[in-house]
């Protein structure tokens, strides 16, 4: 029977919202928040549990409040308004703003919704969730080359060289799936406003109107209402010029927002490695060579080019003549850190100063128009012109008086530039380096993530909203971004307690303590053994899917490698094969489609998979493990970041500072805990995805057992905590668990008769 209260309009703060649910209270307070923030032009942090439709809420009122804007800009603002309640409540509804005379001002243009997410597979669950609703705006979806290119050849070849060849195509016309994009686009211009495409149905229809994909969603972006981006196109200014927007009034969006933090101080930083330099001397070498070659129309000269090989030349001497500092520390190369105004001291004696970067990232794009001109070497190179310019950029992008109080400069060994000398003498790619010498990094380093929010804040934006499952505390996270923030939302879950149990194992099966620390972990075979000892014992009694999360690749390596020798009693995996079959997370990127395909046909023969991954990777944020993907996600430990990592201990001692001039700020070792339990929390919530959904978390560590411990995990979790000393209790509480709600599953919520209509017409 369909739910009564669904059928009903839903209106928020005066909104009229088409919801495809009825939906829960957390459900409306957020979308309440939501509304609110686009109604004051204010930005907003929103935290809401994984699980809790937080995307499709967030879909739903920001295109009900555009809808809004739409209708009140059809109606100007007269006497005749004025004196009508329910036109007034149509202009306050959509936050047109009183001007001196009483009367509302709208805006010329309207807003545009610009959605980014982390990575391109999590955007592509935003749209299909769109498809979900009534809603039909016009979007434009950008994704990779390498995702959209449907060219027989180009297709072929991956990273920097399928860009250099698409360049080369598309600027010589060669290309003739991206010579018809405009044309096709205008053929249908209605049918593409019309139709909710993700970068599948894009790539689907370029092979069938044999029109480019990739192209053709970024002309789309001319007549979108939402458009839906990666961060690195918003945060990073390169990417961000690309996009065809008139940024005043318009509403960005930042979704799985908890990483804000370090993706924001990477666009405003780079690491110059002696490879790096190395290609980018070859480049320029290159062009060198071009410019001898008959017809030759290229923009510029030998003695220019030249002028560039100069600067890198005495840019590898003042990195070089640099003495470092010894660690005493086999993991942490030689290395010495200065304030941010030394590189620019090292870059004045080299020739390139404020006065002339623009002239010298000109020269530098020039170059790779050479480059690009040549379809050999177009073929051959790699982005290391683009990666300099891009470097010099956000060198001179800020105000030099104040850098110091945000960066830090770098230089120190990099043990893989022997390993690669010894590798390449053939080549002579290390000509620069004399034989044994180590290369060096030349690294410049952001502390301040609110600088990229603030350029955002400088776009003239109407409002900025931040959400994610884990975003608290909000205080600390507000002032990291140097942003305000007046409207927050720190929502609960919308499942009881009865659909989710938390258990704490402090022992394994022969009662060796479980914990994960470095110093009680590594080399212990013993741990490891018991570990997976305890994993075969849940597996047992887990039904369908399970996610297991190691701290790193290397700690899942080691438990894999020994798992595999029979120490007693057969090997690990083999008896947990007994019960799952095994799939483990790839650390190259390139390889994970094909590691999600395999673990989802053994969900569909019924083999009820088991997959091993990594905390902070792919499978651990932003991916939905519904129901019988995922019935338990089991942690191996607690992911504290790698404290050898020297970026990481300047940015804590950054922290520290500010903590000494405001104790409100965190104080490193603060910050540095709140990385780990961030991670962990967006693992945790894998399996809970929505209201009649359950499942099982278990933290295998003994250290779980502390109080201060809980306070870092979510909320909904820590209040259902357990604790066992054994593996046998914990199993036999785990497997009535299943068993009860095997017998009374929570009742699933019905679909509105909008909601149902609209698929059936959209199918």
């Amino acid at each position: 029977m369909e739910d009564e209260t669904a059928k009903k309009p839903l209106v928020v703060r005066g909104v009229e919202v088409e919801f495809p649910f009825a939906p829960y209270d957390v459900q409306l307070l957020y979308m309440e928040k939501v509304i609110q923030a686009l109604q004051d032009r204010h930005n907003a942090l929103l935290e809401s549990p994984t699980g809790t439709g937080k995307t499709l809420c967030l879909l739903c009122a920001t295109l009900a409040w555009r809808k809004t804007v739409v209708a009140s800009q059809q109606i100007p603002y007269s006497a005749s308004v004025a004196n009508n309640e329910m036109l007034m409540g149509l202009h306050k509804a959509a936050g047109s703003q009183l001007d001196v005379h009483g009367g509302f001002n709208v805006p010329v243009s309207l807003p545009r919704i610009i959605y980014s997410s982390r990575t391109h597979s999590q955007l592509t669950q935003v749209v299909r969730e769109l498809k979900n609703t009534t809603y039909r705006p016009a979007i434009s979806i950008l994704g990779s080359r390498e995702q959209m290119c449907i060219h027989p050849d180009v297709s072929k070849a991956k990273g920097a060289v399928q860009n250099a060849l698409c360049k080369s195509l598309v600027n010589g016309q060669q290309c003739g799936y991206h010579t018809k994009v405009r044309t096709f686009k205008s053929e249908h211009s209605d049918t593409l406003k019309k139709t909710i495409l993700d970068i599948e149905d894009l790539v689907q229809l370029g092979k069938d109107s044999k029109v480019c994909p990739f192209y053709l969603s970024r002309d789309m972006q001319a007549d979108a209402d939402v458009i839906f981006v990666p961060y690195n196109y918003l945060i990073d200014p390169t990417f961000r010029k690309t996009l065809k927007i008139d940024w005043r009034n318009s509403v960005i969006i930042l979704d799985e927002a908890h990483n804000i933090e370090s993706i924001a101080e990477g666009a405003s930083s780079f690491d110059l490695t002696p490879q790096d330099r190395q290609n980018m001397k070859h480049e320029l070498s290159t062009c060198l060579n071009l410019t001898e070659q008959p017809g030759y129309s290229g923009k510029r000269d030998q003695e220019e080019i030249l002028k560039a090989i100069e600067i890198l030349q005495n840019l590898e001497t003042q990195i070089n003549n640099v003495a470092l500092t010894q660690t005493g520390n086999a993991d942490m190369p030689a290395g010495k850190t200065y304030e941010a105004e030394k590189i620019f001291e090292m870059l004045s004696n080299c020739g390139l100063t404020r006065d002339n970067k623009s002239e010298v990232c000109q020269l530098l794009d020039d170059c790779v128009e050479i480059l690009l001109g040549d379809v050999e070497t177009a073929q051959r190179r790699q982005t290391a012109l683009e990666d300099l310019s891009r470097a010099i950029r956000v060198l001179f992008k800020e105000d030099g008086s104040h850098l110091s109080r945000y960066y830090r400069m770098h230089i120190h060994e990099d043990p893989t530039s022997l390993q690669n000398q010894n590798k390449k003498k053939k080549s002579n790619s290390f000509a620069d380096l004399p034989p044994g010498k180590t290369g060096r990094i030349l690294s410049y380093w952001c502390f301040n993530p609110g600088l990229a929010m603030q350029e955002l804040q400088h776009l003239e934006v109407r409002s900025i909203l931040l959400t994610s499952g884990t975003l608290s505390p909000m205080d600390s996270f507000a002032m990291e971004l140097k942003t305000p923030f007046p409207v927050r939302l720190e929502n609960r879950h919308v499942i009881s307690a009865q659909q989710v149990f938390v258990g704490v194992l402090r022992k394994g099966p022969s009662g060796q303590e479980l914990n994960s620390t470095y110093s009680k972990s590594h080399g212990n075979d013993n741990y490891r053994l018991d570990m997976g000892n305890a994993i075969v014992n849940f597996c047992r009694v887990i039904p369908d899917g399970v996610l297991v999360f190691f701290q790193s690749y290397s700690a899942m390596k080691s438990c894999m490698d020994l798992w595999k020798v029979d120490a007693g009693g057969g090997p690990v995996l083999e008896r947990i094969a007994k019960y799952k079959s095994i799939v483990e997370e790839p650390r190259i990127a390139s390889q994970f489609t094909t590691c999600l395909e395999t673990y989802k046909a053994a969900l569909a023969a019924e083999k009820k998979p088991v997959l091993f991954a990594v905390l902070r990777g792919k499978v651990s944020e932003g991916l939905d493990f519904a129901d019988e993907n995922a019935r338990a996600v089991i942690l191996i430990g607690i992911p504290y970041p790698n404290k050898a990592d020297l970026q990481l201990r300047l940015k804590e001692k950054w922290n520290d500072l500010l903590h000494a001039r405001d104790s409100s700020r965190m104080a490193g070792f603060q910050w540095y805990r709140q990385q780990a339990f961030r991670a962990m929390n967006q693992a945790v919530g894998r399996c809970i995805r929505h209201q009649s959904d359950y499942g099982a978390i278990i933290l295998a560590d003994e250290r779980f057992k502390d109080p201060k411990v809980h306070q870092m995990l979510s909320k909904w979790v820590r209040n259902s905590i357990q604790h066992f000393d054994t593996v046998d209790n914990s199993v036999t509480s785990l497997e009535s668990f299943f068993t009860r709600l095997k017998e009374d599953p929570p009742k699933r919520p019905q679909l509105s008769r909008s909601a149902v209509s609209s698929s059936s017409s959209s199918s």
